[in-house]
């Protein structure tokens, strides 16, 4: 979880914190390692598979790419608050699954 010009992360009980004033370590841990995400208290369940597989895919998506994303979103009952934390990384891609969601509700 080091990355240049962050530090290395503390060896404490302080990560928690750390990784909550770095939303881009925040997202990789989250999306990389839920299940320490979940023992650390930093979310209450996996985030869902569809957003851990948009972090790869190349943008803009197509028409049938973007139907099939509002389709997993909704089957996964995906909130807002999931999609910032996974996606806090990839700013694009965030704004583009922020407007998939929002045009599903």
């Amino acid at each position: 979880m080091t990355r240049r010009g962050q530090g290395e992360p503390p060896a404490d009980a302080t990560i928690t914190g750390w990784l909550r004033s770095r939303p881009e370590r925040l997202a990789w841990a989250v999306s990389n390692r839920p299940a320490e995400a979940m023992a650390l208290g930093l979310i209450d369940r996996p985030i869902p598979r569809v957003l851990c597989d948009l972090r790869h895919s190349s943008l803009p998506l197509d028409p049938r790419s973007q139907t099939a994303v509002r389709m997993c979103l909704a089957l996964s009952g995906v909130t807002r608050q999931e999609v910032e934390t996974a996606l806090a990384d990839r700013a694009h891609l965030l704004q583009t699954v922020l407007g998939l969601l929002e045009a599903e509700q």
